[in-house]
């Protein structure tokens, strides 16, 4: 029983650490959690408690029951990696804007040089730098007057995180 209990811990520890590490807190980390626990184990509960109840009529009932409600556990464990990952959300974004205020101050000293903003990044940024956020992407206006860098909020769908010169402060958009 111990070495049930143990594995089981230790499924449930390394599920959350890769839902954790690979979701990192994004829709869609908390779109897979939420199916794992609906679709998974939910389901394997009924089962595992059906199966319980039929234990003494049917002989492999019992390890029906002792599996599913384990599969059960695991599963629904999941739910746990949403609060750490979460954290680690805002730590990316944090880490994002951070990266993106040394952009900001090579964009003002362009500025101070040439008299307007750049009109591309191409000479401080290129598709790959930075934190991991910004690895995907990061969008960059200019008029040469005004500028607005933007990246992606993994916490939603459309949501963004926007830098703009007009009032030199980061906006997120949810």
């Amino acid at each position: 029983m111990r070495l049930v209990v143990s594995l089981t811990v230790l499924a449930s520890v390394g599920l959350n650490a890769v839902a954790m590490l690979i979701g990192r807190g994004s829709f869609f980390h908390w779109v897979v959690v939420l199916a794992i626990a609906f679709y998974v184990a939910a389901p394997a509960m009924v089962l595992g408690v059906f199966a319980y109840l039929l234990k003494n009529r049917f002989r492999l009932a019992g390890q029906v029951a002792r599996i599913a409600i384990i599969v059960s556990i695991v599963s629904a464990s999941t739910l746990i990696s949403l609060l750490p990952a979460r954290a680690l959300a805002k730590h990316d974004i944090d880490a994002a804007k951070a990266y993106c205020d040394g952009l900001i101050r090579k964009i003002e000293l362009e500025k101070r040089a040439n008299g307007v903003y750049p009109t591309d990044l191409s000479a401080f940024w290129h598709q790959g730098d930075g934190p991991w956020l910004l690895r995907r992407g990061l969008q960059y206006w200019s008029d040469g007057g005004q500028y607005e860098m933007t990246f992606g909020d993994p916490r939603g769908i459309m949501n963004f995180v926007s830098y703009r010169s007009m009032n030199s402060s980061w906006s997120e958009w949810h």
